[in-house]
């Protein structure tokens, strides 16, 4: 027959060691999360140069496919672009009368503290050939990354500046 007594307390945290507990991890986040922030910043700026690299190497895909003209857009666009964010555009217009168009009709923004500028806007052609060549320039507060679009239609990511000749 089993006897009935007094129930002994489960194994487990007090109150207090829980609120020790946390107050532990509390500091412990406090001292981490500012040493991570060039971290993130680094890889937020790292992760832009990429994402734009590819971009530009998937407008060339289909300028090549479709025998079209199609151009990464950062300033002069068909659609308003604010700071940090370019489109995507595709001329319907004839030879020596452009007339672009969005090809998604949406931008695509970078991170907020990435800011994007242009030397110039390389059109590909139907070859895959880019006209003028040009060098897109991403800065934060962490550091700078080039990436460079070749007259034959190359992309180049270049981390710390301006990219080698």
């Amino acid at each position: 027959m089993k006897r009935l007594g007094r129930a002994r307390a489960a194994p487990g945290l007090t109150m207090v060691e829980l609120i020790t507990l946390l107050a532990a991890l509390a500091i412990l986040l406090a001292i981490a999360i500012p040493s991570m922030s060039p971290v993130i910043l680094h890889y937020r700026l790292q992760g832009a140069a990429w994402q734009l690299a590819g971009d530009l190497r998937l407008i060339r895909q289909p300028a090549v496919t479709l025998q079209a003209r199609f151009r990464l857009c950062v300033t002069d666009c068909v659609l308003a672009e604010p700071p940090g964010a370019y489109s995507i555009e595709y001329d319907v217009g004839p030879p020596g009368a452009p007339a672009w168009v969005s090809d998604s009709g949406a931008l695509t923004p970078l991170p907020p503290d990435v800011q994007l500028t242009a030397a110039a806007t390389p059109v590909f052609s139907g070859t895959g050939a880019a006209q003028p060549a040009s060098t897109f320039t991403l800065t934060n507060p962490i550091g700078t990354t080039t990436v460079m679009v070749t007259p034959t239609g190359a992309i180049q990511v270049w981390e710390g500046g301006p990219c080698p000749p």
